[in-house]
């Protein structure tokens, strides 16, 4: 599935999906649920990159739905992320459901102490909390996730949230 994917990324778009699809069938004709929720989304992710937005919304759910089948909660806030991004990306943007898909990510990353998915679910929520004129919002929830996850560890997302406090 992350050949299909990775095939996706860069440009190959129908071999890859064809290869993601193929390794899907090959994964469910095992029965294994190992870490499904997780394989999902890199569906609906390589949908997206590939500009199909209904298919990408359709494979989000199902990682939704597969996320409470499962138990595999550690891993819900960034399938709600991912989902924000998909609802974007629609013809009809839906922001109002991409700002609560955000929410419900970073509020449940929090309580359960994922910093990580916290940090990546304040990043998408403060970029557009910024184009609807709520910066200071997004400023007091980016800084929040910094403190949580601290600053000096050399991860991309630390840069890209330090960018938006600037």
């Amino acid at each position: 599935m992350l050949l299909g994917w990775a095939l996706v990324i860069r440009g190959e778009r129908d071999s890859g999906l064809a290869k993601l699809e193929e390794g899907l069938v090959a994964l469910r004709a095992t029965g294994s649920q190992y870490h499904i929720p997780h394989r999902l989304t890199v569906r609906a992710q390589a949908f997206l990159a590939a500009q199909q937005s209904m298919e990408a919304l359709s494979a989000i759910e199902e990682s939704i739905e597969s996320v409470r089948r499962t138990g595999e909660f550690w891993y819900e806030p960034e399938v709600l992320r991912v989902k924000a991004e998909i609802l974007q990306s629609l013809p009809q943007s839906d922001v109002t459901s991409a700002i609560t898909c955000l929410e419900q990510a970073h509020d449940r990353a929090h309580e359960r102490g994922a910093r990580f998915w916290e940090l990546r679910a304040a990043i998408a929520l403060a970029r557009l909390l910024a184009q609807q004129d709520r910066g200071e919002a997004a400023r007091r929830m980016l800084t929040a996730a910094l403190d949580g996850i601290g600053r000096e560890i050399g991860l991309p997302e630390i840069d890209q949230a330090l960018a938006l406090l600037i």
